[in-house]
Formats: C-alpha cells, sequence, structure tokens
C-alpha cells in the first residue's frame, strides 16, 4: 500500500478514481478525527491493510472532493493519542513512517497508511468490538470470524491436546509409511511405538496433569488420523484438489475429494502424497537456450515452490471454518 498523489489523482477538486475500495477509505475529519477512523484502523488491521485519506468529502453520487483538514498538526497528534490510547484501539498499530501530511490547491490531507497485523497478533480491536474489511465497508466481525482469531492466537494446531482420542483414530498405514520416509533420510528413529509419535509431535505430555499422561495433538490427528476420527474433532474438515485442463474450462478433469467414495478415508498426510505428483506433473519443463549457449530450466524451482505452496495451504489452515481447503490446478 502507498500514498495517493493528489496531483495526479484530484484534478479539478473533484474525483471518482480511486474510489474507495477494500483497501482505501475517505474520511472529511476537517476539525477532528471522524468517529469511525478507529472502526476502520480495526478493519484494515484485521484483514489485506489499507489507505485512509483525512479530508475528503464523498456525495451520493459516488463523486469525491478534496476538501482538507483545518490543522493536520493537531489531527495527527489526535491520531497518536489515540494510537496509544486502550480506549481507542486495543494495541499500538501505527508508526511515524506511516501517516503522510500533503498538500493539494492549498488544502492539506492526511494520509494514514494502515498494515495488516501478523495472524497470530490479530484481532485489532476498538471501543465498540473487533472489525473487518469486506467490499468497502467496515463490519462488525462475525462470531465465527472471531473464534478464527481465537484459534489462530493459540498457536499452532500440533500445541493443542486431544481428550478422549487414542492410537486406534490414526492410519497404522500412513504412519509407517511416514517411518519410511524418515529411515530413507537416515533419520535416528525411535523403535517404540509411543516414543516415535512423541518425537515427532504426535503425541505430546499433557503437562496440566500431574501424570504427564501424553495425549494425542490436534494436529496429528489431522496429519495421521481416520477420517471418522477427524470427522469428530473437525465436523466440516474438506481437502479439495480440482484439475482444469485450460484456464477458462469449467469442468474438472480430475479430482481428489477427501471423503467421497474413491477416496473415503483420507488425512493432510495421505492427500498430500496423492495431490503432489499430479502437481508437479503439471510443471512444464520447457527448453530455454541462454546467449551462452547453456541450457537453462526453471522446472526445479517451479517444483519447490508447488510443494511450498501446498504444505502451507494443508498447515496452515483453519480446520474449524466452514470453508473447505482447495487446491485449484490450472
Amino acid at each position: 500500500m502507498n500514498f495517493i498523489d493528489f496531483s495526479e489523482q484530484a484534478q479539478h477538486k473533484h474525483f471518482t478514481e480511486p474510489a474507495e475500495s477494500k483497501e482505501l477509505e475517505y474520511k472529511l475529519s476537517q476539525s477532528k478525527l471522524s468517529k469511525s477512523f478507529w472502526e476502520t484502523v480495526s478493519a484494515f488491521a484485521n484483514t489485506d491493510g489499507g489507505l485512509i485519506v483525512l479530508g475528503v468529502s464523498e456525495d451520493k453520487k459516488g463523486i469525491y472532493q478534496v476538501v482538507g483538514v483545518k490543522d493536520a498538526t493537531e489531527i495527527r497528534t489526535q491520531i497518536f493519542n489515540g494510537n496509544n490510547n486502550l480506549e481507542c484501539i486495543s494495541r499500538p498499530i501505527i508508526n511515524n513512517d506511516d501517516v503522510l501530511i500533503t498538500t493539494y490547491e492549498q488544502k492539506q490531507l492526511l494520509q494514514v497508511i494502515i498494515h495488516p497485523e501478523q495472524y497470530n497478533s490479530r484481532p485489532v480491536s476498538v471501543t465498540k468490538g473487533t472489525y473487518v474489511r469486506t467490499d468497502d465497508g467496515d463490519r462488525l466481525a462475525t462470531e465465527e470470524q472471531l473464534k478464527y482469531f481465537a484459534i489462530e492466537r493459540q498457536g499452532e494446531i500440533d500445541t493443542r491436546l486431544l481428550n478422549n482420542f487414542g492410537l486406534d483414530d490414526l492410519e497404522r498405514a500412513d504412519l509407517q509409511s511416514y517411518r519410511s520416509l524418515l529411515k530413507a533420510k537416515k533419520a535416528n528413529i525411535a523403535t517404540d511405538t509411543k516414543e516415535f509419535l512423541s518425537d515427532i509431535g504426535v503425541l505430546k505430555k499433557d503437562r496440566t496433569s500431574n501424570e504427564n499422561e501424553l495425549k494425542l495433538s490436534e494436529g496429528g490427528l489431522l496429519f495421521f488420523g481416520k477420517f471418522s476420527a477427524i470427522m469428530d474433532r473437525f465436523p466440516r474438515f474438506q481437502l479439495d484438489y480440482m484439475k482444469y485442463a485450460k484456464d477458462s474450462d469449467i469442468d474438472w478433469e480430475d479430482r481428489v475429494s477427501v471423503g467421497d467414495m474413491n477416496f473415503p478415508s483420507l488425512n493432510i498426510f495421505s492427500f498430500y502424497n496423492i495431490v503432489l505428483p499430479k502437481l508437479v506433473a503439471g510443471i512444464d519443463d520447457k527448453y530455454l537456450q541462454d546467449a551462452d549457449f547453456t541450457r537453462g530450466t526453471y522446472y526445479a524451482d517451479l517444483k519447490l515452490a508447488v510443494k511450498e505452496a501446498l504444505v502451507n495451504a494443508l498447515m496452515h489452515a483453519y480446520y474449524d471454518g466452514y470453508v473447505a481447503v482447495k487446491i485449484v490446478d490450472r
């Protein structure tokens, strides 16, 4: 997100572009900050970030006019006073470099960049609640979105432990396959099953109990669990892969969908092992002739990038949500 050059955008005081959007908000704030300023700060911080411009009015036809602020320095002071006031915002997120005072036709404007917060630092809240940005407006976060923020702040899923789940809820074939992969890499592997599962984080000690009982982690269940057991904890668990022959195609030519007739019992590990070769198979390995007559190829780089993208999509997904993890291959 960058500041706007109003010498180019706001010709003749009136303009229609750039219009307000998911990442741009205009506010009047002529003598003091608009009451909704901190709501927009919260919304941008909890979504994808954005730019707030103070000193611009909008009429019912969507025409914007640069009217300016009366005292930009005073408004800037109000911003930083509020930025450090817990009654305005839950914690400071605006830095000195994020606020710019500009002048257009002898009128002062303030531009404020709001950066998106890291996932484990959300949500940023204000007095009225927690906001997110949708389309060109600030909306109070839904109950599901608040739950999403709470889950993210708790850390990775492999640190949360499950009661009433055990080794019988794991796919032994997948565990054996993973053990073989580690052996091929000459890793030092424990022979005892529980010790092995503890070493790889599938089982963890429950240090809240006096016995330090080993319990199955949520990450271990998702990664190696039986589909029925996963659904007991994550009833909306769904992984989908769809391959399209061309970008313009509507109908897929290949699909891997967890829980359907062809794949009745997939977990993250088995889904990954099926889908990665399909993604890699679609990478073109074109012959490139460089000026020094050496053959160049980006195949290895693309293969690594695809693998990393798939891993991130699966490992950082929100499995308590309502939306499936969807891998689209075009």
